[in-house]
């Protein structure tokens, strides 16, 4: 879209798929002065047992201005194979802040472990501008019983750009 959005007070909970790339909330726009806040992304689930599939809580790409992804809580969503991902927030591109956001991923909505090994991101920032960080916590938690992919609480790979971390917990609790 061209117009900002405002995506704010969503639940988007027990979707199921057993193929493909999912998303609890997706921002693909060239506009700027974008806010999701206060949504609930929980208990997506990918029941896929072979393919390279991906489950992502936020995804968000814009440009620069004043873009807030904000208050947002991302938990329990699952992924059933080793060759998945599973990534709670997704920053491509723009500039924006990140704050006060809870992200809660490698168990299921009974605290019970997502046991395939899949590579797990908490915050995976791809590509962008000068993005904010505040007070958001993260955790990645569970214990897989087959593969050996690395999990990450926050994940960059953006080596040239100033960014701004301040009062985050990032907790990788997971252990392969």
């Amino acid at each position: 879209t061209n117009n900002a959005s405002i995506i704010t007070g969503n639940t988007i909970k027990n979707i199921t798929s057993a193929n493909g790339t999912g998303f609890g909330i997706a921002v693909y726009a060239p506009s700027q002065n974008h806010t999701l806040s206060q949504n609930s992304i929980y208990n997506l689930k990918n029941t896929n047992v072979t393919d390279a599939t991906s489950i992502t809580g936020i995804y968000f790409q814009s440009s620069a201005g004043t873009n807030l992804v904000a208050g947002n809580f991302i938990h329990n969503n699952i992924i059933s194979n080793n060759n998945g991902v599973l990534t709670g927030i997704q920053t491509v591109g723009g500039t924006a802040t990140y704050q006060n956001n809870m992200i809660s991923l490698g168990t299921d909505t009974s605290g019970n472990s997502v046991t395939p090994g899949a590579l797990i991101r908490g915050i995976y920032e791809t590509s962008g501008g000068t993005n904010n960080f505040y007070f958001n916590t993260v955790y990645i938690g569970g214990r897989p019983s087959t593969g050996s992919n690395n999990t990450f609480a926050f994940i960059s790979d953006i080596v040239n750009n100033t960014r701004n971390f301040r009062n985050n917990i990032f907790l990788n609790g997971r252990s392969n």
